[in-house]
């Protein structure tokens, strides 16, 4: 028996790798007088042919590594047969993680991956770790092929994917997914109105953003470009003293420095102060002092 590696004369094949198909060749076989018209190959040595043919060469592959013994019966016209063994030596191969790509989303959008082109000439592949974040823990441990996750954050992002067959060997490859900034959305409630001189609360809540936190809220309450108000909280406190409509101005701010611009407006209900004191009617009233005597104030 002779392959591209082996002689016969030694009894053991120098080592092939899993998943190769190996070529053997028994025309070195002889018979005095009669031709050889049989050739049966038992590739497992477990007294079962697995192939027959009156051709002298065979071939085949074996998926896991190991030591393997070989068994030949060659067999002439008047039915006489002879064997012989062989040992061939099959060395493992690792496998090749393939991440695909190029992979690029939005933050807070969910990306899917697909590796399933990684493979391995003998084994299957029976495990997927997945490193997402790049902090040295597997995020996701899967047979499977396919992982989905989602970033908060926009900035390039390291990925590390180890791909391990049956026999525990492996194969890691490290790739990168481009992470786009989104803005954040600003919400401000419209159509409010409210009388001078009273508080009046705005709400900003309805704000969003895809990925980060909004971080920043201001308030510019008169339109004229300068915030008046700058906080962390969603909703915020002003009166105004003049009756008519307002625009305030809301600016939202995310982690990255993205943000977004809003306005509404704000409609400011006249109260009357008759006898020009100063003090609105409606306050005399409820303090008990004359709305029409510019003397009797609170």
């Amino acid at each position: 028996i002779r392959d591209k590696e082996c002689d016969w004369s030694s009894d053991v094949c120098s080592s092939d790798l899993e998943g190769q198909l190996i070529s053997f060749n028994a025309e070195a076989s002889f018979e005095i007088g009669d031709d050889i018209i049989l050739y049966e190959w038992d590739w497992d040595n477990d007294g079962i042919y697995d192939i027959e043919t009156d051709a002298a060469g065979a071939t085949h592959q074996w998926d896991m590594p190991g030591s393997y013994t070989l068994r030949l019966r060659v067999t002439d016209e008047d039915g006489s047969s002879d064997t012989a063994t062989t040992i061939v030596t099959v060395l493992d191969v690792a496998p090749t993680a393939v991440p695909g790509g190029p992979y690029s989303c939005n933050e807070g959008e969910i990306l899917t991956f697909n590796v399933s082109a990684s493979y391995e000439p003998g084994d299957d592949i029976v495990l997927y770790e997945w490193d997402l974040d790049n902090d040295g823990i597997n995020d996701v441990v899967s047979s499977q092929p396919v992982c989905s996750y989602s970033w908060d954050s926009a900035g390039l992002v390291s990925i590390y994917l180890k791909v391990t067959d049956a026999d525990g060997s492996y194969d890691i490859v490290v790739f990168s997914v481009i992470v786009h900034d989104i803005a954040p959305t600003a919400v401000l409630t419209t159509g409010l109105s409210g009388n001078e001189a009273s508080p009046m609360t705005l709400d900003a809540s309805g704000s969003t953003e895809p990925g980060d936190d909004i971080v920043t809220y201001e308030w510019d309450w008169d339109g004229d470009g300068i915030y008046d108000l700058i906080g962390s909280s969603p909703w915020a406190q002003h009166t105004w003293y003049s009756p008519g409509s307002h625009t305030v101005w809301l600016k939202v701010t995310d982690e990255d420095g993205s943000y977004d611009l809003t306005s509404s407006t704000i409609t400011i209900e006249d109260l009357d102060d008759m006898d020009g004191d100063g003090y609105l009617d409606e306050w005399e009233e409820q303090l008990r002092t004359d709305p029409l005597d510019p003397y009797d104030v609170p």
